[in-house]
């Protein structure tokens, strides 16, 4: 299965595409693909590239599409079924999956999940109340409303910490900057009939449940069955 989930900034991408790969069988894992991750990778490892990447995000800019295409699709070559997070973020990112899918001699993604509802100020609001994500898995948690395991249940050593772009302004100038795009990608796969919409105002586990309803429950047995 090749699911996309795109939204806008603090929709709870991350956490649902976490989700949808922890839940389904290991035999047919879909693994969460996330492009902060890889480029959050780079800049900790302190590469050229997360050096070029460093000086965009200090600059207010966005990461070029060549740069997330290299990090992201031999990731994607290697998968599959996978859980795209916040990937694609715009129409060339989109095009550029399709080429690669299409070079595979395989169908582009299955669907693309759409988490809406939430205002731009619930949606700073919610980053800023308690957006974190795990230094040593990279798994995002949220400490209010999806905090991450303690100690003694030793699933994820941390330490947990939230990401250095996380402010209000900078939160706003993304929110503003990819509202458009994120219209214009709806439309794009509205029209090929894999678009779904989820209602991301309820809580985590209400929004989990509806993306395995839209996707038919892939974490049962019965999916699968012949």
């Amino acid at each position: 299965m090749r699911v996309a989930f795109i939204g806008l900034v603090g929709s709870g991408k991350s956490t649902q595409a976490q989700r949808l790969s922890w839940s389904m069988p290991f035999y047919n894992r879909a693994p969460r693909l996330s492009t902060g991750e890889l480029v959050r990778a780079q800049i900790e490892a302190r590469t050229p590239l997360g050096v070029q990447i460093e000086a965009c995000h200090h600059a207010g800019a966005p990461v070029p599409d060549e740069v997330v295409l290299g990090l992201l699709l031999p990731h994607v070559r290697t998968a599959g079924g996978f859980a795209l997070d916040d990937f694609p973020a715009n129409l060339g990112q989109a095009e550029a999956l399709d080429a690669e899918l299409a070079e595979r001699s395989t169908s582009g993604l299955h669907h693309v999940i759409s988490l809406e509802g939430p205002t731009d100020d619930e949606l700073v609001e919610r980053v800023l109340g308690g957006r974190v994500h795990s230094r040593a898995t990279d798994v995002p948690y949220h400490m209010k409303n999806d905090p991450p395991p303690g100690p003694n249940e030793r699933l994820d050593p941390g330490p947990f910490v939230r990401r250095e772009d996380d402010t209000e302004r900078a939160l706003r100038r993304r929110l503003g900057a990819y509202r458009r795009e994120h219209e214009l990608l709806k439309k794009r796969y509205e029209d090929r009939g894999v678009l779904r919409v989820v209602d991301a105002r309820q809580p985590l586990d209400g929004v989990a449940e509806d993306v395995l309803g839209v996707l038919g429950h892939p974490e049962r047995p019965a999916y699968y069955a012949v």
